[in-house]
């Protein structure tokens, strides 16, 4: 497999959010990996991260993420997001914003009250928002947090789906993948894309991109790190290109 080709004309300029309110479901690798893709093929990108507790994807240096200090004092101050906004509605440039659980419901009613869709789209740039659907014990909860998004999200936002399974398969209780779940078929009018991340081994892949993730590195640094196995460096470009990939069709 080869990385995509970087492109010769410049993309309609997206806004990226990750939206899902349970922690530690991999919004911070796919909110790296696309930060990473963009510049990949040469599109311009500026990175906020808004995680009140969290700040995984702000800690990976390389790709100069901005954190956002959502709190003042104990409380989570929703005018902080404010921030974010004046270089999303005039910058040329996309914008990938890392809400975390934390901030979940603060950002999802922030989004409602301030009518922050339909302001984005008037400034000619596309929503996208990415919803993860994971396996294991969490399928049920990320299943009705994605349900949730394809019914409360305008038609106008394009939405994708990363189905994740370092947990585990994503399969119904019958055996059923994702694409033949009732929830796939009432809203996959809905679904701009959807992107596999597949169970790898846990002891090899898993191990290696958490490693990179603890060092907060972007896989290009973390395959050129000196104190990164050989094989390891195999591992991780097969997971880089594999995600690259399917970015090139979603994108």
């Amino acid at each position: 497999m080869s990385l995509p080709e970087p492109i010769l004309q410049p993309q309609m300029r997206q806004v990226h959010l990750a939206l899902n309110p349970k922690g530690g479901v991999g919004k911070s690798l796919i909110m790296s990996a696309i930060a990473q893709y963009l510049r990949h093929i040469g599109e311009p990108a500026r990175c906020f991260d808004a995680d009140a507790t969290t700040a995984t994807f702000s800690g990976i240096k390389g790709l100069n993420v901005q954190r956002i200090e959502m709190r003042d004092g104990a409380a989570i101050d929703e005018r902080r997001l404010d921030e974010v906004m004046e270089p999303l509605l005039t910058e040329d440039a996309h914008i990938l914003l890392d809400t975390g659980a934390s901030t979940y419901t603060v950002f999802a009613n922030y989004l409602i009250e301030n009518d922050v869709i339909a302001t984005i789209e008037d400034t000619g740039k596309r929503v996208v928002v990415h919803a993860i659907v994971t396996g294991g014990a969490t399928l049920i909860e990320t299943l009705s947090d994605f349900q949730d998004l394809a019914a409360q999200l305008p038609e106008s936002v394009a939405l994708i789906v990363w189905k994740n399974e370092h947990f585990g398969p994503i399969l119904s209780p019958d055996g059923k993948p994702f694409e033949e779940m009732k929830i796939f078929q009432d809203h996959r009018d809905r679904i701009h894309a959807i992107i596999h991340l597949p169970q790898r081994t846990s002891a090899t892949f898993g191990a290696d991109v958490a490693q990179m993730m603890k060092r907060q590195q972007t896989f290009d640094e973390a395959i050129k790190d000196t104190a990164t196995k050989l094989m390891a460096k195999q591992r991780l470009k097969l997971v880089r290109d594999d995600i690259f990939n399917q970015l090139s069709q979603a994108l």
